[in-house]
């Protein structure tokens, strides 16, 4: 990624999220280290609003690295705003920002829905004997149960996609959490309501897939709806 080509804010966002990624930390990981609201954490790593110092601070602590380059770059972005040459929005920034070409873009879409729809099935497959408390099925299920292809096409997109893609797939990949599994299986506790949390699950997964696949379509299409 052509990081000069940024201006200030776009780079001082992709710094943090790189640095969350590096960490292995979530939102809520962020949250409790920082004592920050959601909603000012997630608008200082898109770039859609001006982090303030204090943010900045709190950030650059929970995220072990040192405040000062990420002053510079919010210092620079202000001069930037000030001086008139536009405050763009992160939201604004395919396919312009970094040299951005939609091929790529298709190719990381394509390869995290892959991912994910193996993630899901394997996940489901592992959950519905933990639903039905056949312990011996569920530990071989979940003792085989390999997230890495998720993991790494989901931090593809953190890292080089836009916001709203990004926020997506976030949002699917954080279903198929393994450490319930792990958890529930470990305590031999069935999750509330049995095989139809199951069928919760499968709606959940679902509905967070159609809202990657939309925000990948607005990106690639033009399109503001669509299921796959």
């Amino acid at each position: 990624m052509e990081e000069a080509h940024q201006d200030p804010l776009a780079r001082l966002a992709l710094r943090l999220r790189t640095l969350r990624v590096q960490r292995g930390l979530q939102m809520n990981g962020l949250q409790l280290r920082t004592g920050l609201g959601r909603t000012t954490i997630s608008q200082a790593l898109s770039g859609h609003k001006m982090p303030s110092e204090a943010t900045l601070v709190a950030l650059a602590q929970a995220l072990g690295t040192d405040v000062e380059p990420l002053l510079a770059l919010r210092n620079a972005a202000v001069g930037t705003r000030q001086g008139g040459e536009g405050f763009r929005k992160k939201a604004a920034r395919y396919p312009t920002d970094a040299g951005w070409q939609r091929e790529k873009l298709a190719a990381m879409c394509s390869a995290f829905n892959a991912a994910a729809t193996d993630a899901a099935r394997s996940y489901l497959e592992a959950l519905t004997p933990i639903c039905e408390e056949k312990w011996e099925l569920a530990e071989a299920k979940v003792t085989t149960l390999n997230m890495s292809s998720l993991r790494l096409a989901r931090q593809e997109l953190e890292l080089r996609a836009p916001q709203d893609i990004a926020a997506a797939a976030d949002a699917l990949a954080n279903l198929l959490d393994i450490n319930f599994l792990r958890g529930a299986l470990h305590h031999r506790e069935a999750p509330e309501g049995g095989v139809n949390y199951v069928l919760v699950m499968l709606l959940a997964v679902d509905n967070r897939r159609t809202e990657f696949v939309t925000a990948t379509r607005k990106h690639l299409h033009g399109e503001e709806g669509g299921t796959a």
